[in-house]
């Protein structure tokens, strides 16, 4: 048989607690992202998503718990009762510090962009241009004081001018 055949590593599906309990789990999320992408937007499709979550976090315990509550092909708690011989313990400690440090990096590095994506987009934005129509009172008055002068001025010469006449 090839290298991942049944022979060596058993049967690729058994229907085992822990697996069902997943598959079960992995079948509410993509149910809850099918609800957040296809419904309509607004307070229903959000509520319905919601309980689908709520499902979903009822089932979070089953698959954490299903080792200890069935008794079935995958071993029980290995941590917490010393089966670990030491050497594949201290194997698992530094397995785990890496992930936790990988995953701080990448977090830096996440947030790092953003910081840096976020200065640009205040740097980068355009200079607001003022349009005719919205200037301020105050340059309305600069720009239409002589125009209202002048015809005042006007205004004053030809009733001078009647007057005289």
């Amino acid at each position: 048989m090839g290298c991942c055949g049944p022979s060596r590593s058993g049967p690729f599906w058994t229907w085992d607690a822990r697996l069902t309990s997943t598959l079960v789990l992995w079948i509410i999320y993509a149910g809850y992202l099918l609800v957040r992408r296809m419904a309509e937007p607004g307070r229903q499709a959000a509520r319905f998503a919601a309980v689908v979550g709520i499902f979903g976090f009822i089932d979070v315990p089953v698959v954490h718990f299903s080792v200890t509550w069935w008794r079935t092909q995958h071993p029980g708690p290995v941590i917490v009762n010393d089966a670990l011989p030491p050497q594949m313990l201290a194997t698992f400690f530094f397995t785990m510090a890496c992930t936790i440090v990988l995953a701080a990096v990448l977090i830096a590095i996440r947030w790092r962009i953003e910081t840096l994506m976020d200065e640009r987009q205040h740097i980068a934005q355009p200079a607001t241009i003022v349009a005719p129509r919205e200037r301020s009172l105050f340059v309305d008055s600069i720009w239409s004081w002589p125009m209202r002068s002048r015809s005042r001025c006007s205004r004053l010469s030809a009733l001078v001018v009647a007057q005289t006449a």
